[in-house]
């Protein structure tokens, strides 16, 4: 991957090119102010928010200024009001800091109003009970599709038929790769259902860490540590390839970046967007690089541990890995934007808000393909030969509750008919295998089949 490089604003502003500079920017502002197709140009490429190696090749509008003083305007004055965050700098000291263009806050707005449980099902008439199935089989699916991406971006081979059939049968990791992605799907499970209601510290980071690690690392005492690479040949990179492309800050610094870290996420005295503050963290886990390995699968870690312990409850159902890892050249170019362009974190807000849009769009698919399966499932069970309205109605119920449970005096309660006719219900039911039949000391009792949706969509072909 090519290393990106921006122009030195500092060049354009020393001894006579300075005035020159200047000057021009003088006549670009008053352009600027009227309905000129300079105006729009730049207008659009802020909005954009190109980067410097993309704004190079961009047509011009007719003007006689360069690429270069019309970047270099655009800098200082359009990009210019960017907010600095607190407690977080880069290696030289400096604050990363970000602007909030009108793309930006026109995507948070679409985010916030399309990641809350009522918006998902809105236009349907799917009961409460029915929507909570349908989430609760996408969280455990998402959650095993993350573990399995995740580790997939940090160079894990194992398809994905393998990982999920491990996973759901509990059965040990026979390789390396499958214990990463099932360490990672413990870590995911730990961050969503045992720490959402912590504060961030330094032990929560390191607690996720040596789940994450645990097993992996050559060096266990390095699981669950801070890096310490003491000797040149020990220095942590990040690599692409032949090339490096970033040399994390100094061990020495990890410990008092990571609390700075810390107390930008804990404090609530300065606002900013949830889902700005999740994406910061994760570029700040990357860049710091705590570490010696499982950095990337912490930071992303840490983003849903953010937004789940702030109320967005619906980043349980969705995968940015999955993503990420089919853009993984535009991940890595979104930390060397910020990183090479004077800490601008807004590069890597702009593509990481990207990722969340396609995973809402994901989910959106999601649920409306299931409302649709459900609405073709009530169709084929009132299709059905040989059952009766009350056999229907059970149907009907048990697609929508898998795990109920159901007895002949229960049935025969609910529909005021005798015990005979009852116990025939549920035995026809076994027989066409919607349910399956099992016994309690004299007691029978029935419960949904796992394959009651695939008989039912087989039964009309």
């Amino acid at each position: 991957m090519k290393i990106p490089h921006f122009p030195n604003i500092d060049e354009f502003l020393k001894d006579d090119k300075g005035v020159k500079t200047f000057q021009s920017f003088l006549q670009i502002h008053k352009d600027v102010q009227k309905e000129t197709g300079l105006r729009l140009f730049l207008k659009k490429s802020h909005e954009s928010y190109c980067p410097w190696d993309k704004f190079s090749n961009l047509s011009l509008p007719k003007t006689d200024y360069s690429h270069e003083i019309l970047w270099v305007y655009m800098k200082m004055f359009m990009r210019s009001s960017a907010k600095q965050v607190k407690h977080v700098v880069d290696i030289e000291g400096k604050p990363f800091a970000f602007s909030l263009t009108d793309a930006i806050l026109k995507n948070l707005h679409f985010i916030d109003m399309h990641l809350s449980d009522n918006l998902v099902f809105k236009h349907t008439s799917v009961d409460e009970d029915q929507k909570e199935e349908w989430l609760k089989k996408r969280v455990i699916s998402s959650l095993i599709d993350e573990a399995i991406t995740s580790s997939q971006i940090e160079g894990a081979a194992t398809t994905r038929k393998q990982a999920k059939a491990m996973i759901k049968s509990g059965k040990k990791p026979k390789t390396h790769d499958e214990k990463m992605i099932l360490n990672n799907y413990r870590a995911i499970r730990l961050i969503t259902e045992d720490l959402k209601n912590e504060a961030l510290s330094v032990d929560l980071i390191k607690k996720i860490h040596s789940v994450l690690a645990n097993g992996l690392l050559e060096d266990p005492d390095e699981i669950g540590e801070f890096r310490h690479d003491d000797k040149e040949e020990d220095k942590v990179k990040v690599w692409d390839d032949d090339t490096i492309l970033f040399i994390p800050p100094n061990y020495k610094e990890i410990e008092q970046r990571i609390t700075d870290l810390c107390a930008f996420a804990n404090d609530d005295q300065e606002f900013y967007h949830p889902v700005i503050k999740a994406i910061i963290l994760h570029f700040m886990i990357g860049y710091i690089h705590p570490f010696v390995d499982g950095n990337g699968r912490t930071a992303r870690g840490l983003f849903y541990w953010y937004l789940v312990r702030n109320g967005y409850r619906l980043f349980e159902y969705v995968s940015i890995s999955e993503v990420i890892k089919k853009s993984i050249g535009q991940y890595k170019r979104a930390y060397l934007y910020t990183e090479k362009d004077g800490g601008d974190l807004t590069y890597f807000i702009y593509y990481h808000l990207g990722v969340i849009l396609k995973c809402v769009e994901t989910l959106e698919q999601y649920i409306q393909k299931k409302i649709i399966e459900h609405d073709t499932l009530k169709k084929r069970i009132r299709q059905q030969e040989g059952i009766s309205l009350r056999q229907i109605d059970l149907l009907n119920h048990a697609i929508r509750h898998k795990d109920a449970v159901y007895t002949i005096k229960g049935h025969l309660n609910s529909n005021k008919i005798s015990w005979a006719t009852a116990r025939s219900d549920l035995l026809n039911l076994v027989k066409k295998d919607f349910l399956t039949q099992h016994k309690s000391g004299k007691e029978l009792y029935f419960l949904v089949s796992d394959q009651i949706e695939d008989l039912l969509m087989e039964s009309s072909d």
